[in-house]
């Protein structure tokens, strides 16, 4: 039941299209639960991952972190996590 060696496995796909923090989805919201950004930012039609992988370092590898990466975008350092609910 122990995780070990997460960070930095690999950036993980959103549903959300990217737009930065200062854009209009996030400002002025208030709380926000569950929120998914459907609205194309200033960057265009990007979606967002989260966190860094292998090829990155430092505090690149923070999971807050937020990249604007092209859809089409094919590499082994993004991916997606495969979860369940907790039992």
């Amino acid at each position: 039941g122990t995780l070990l060696d997460l960070s930095g496995n690999l950036g993980e796909w959103t549903l959300d299209l990217y737009q930065d923090q200062t854009e209009s989805f996030w400002v002025g919201a208030g709380p926000l639960v569950d929120p998914v950004c459907k609205t194309a930012g200033a960057q265009g039609m990007l979606v967002t991952t989260r966190g860094g992988s292998w090829g990155d370092g430092g505090t690149e590898l923070e999971a807050p972190r937020r990249t604007p990466t092209g859809p089409g975008y094919t590499y082994g350092d993004v991916g997606l996590r495969c979860a369940r609910p907790g039992i």
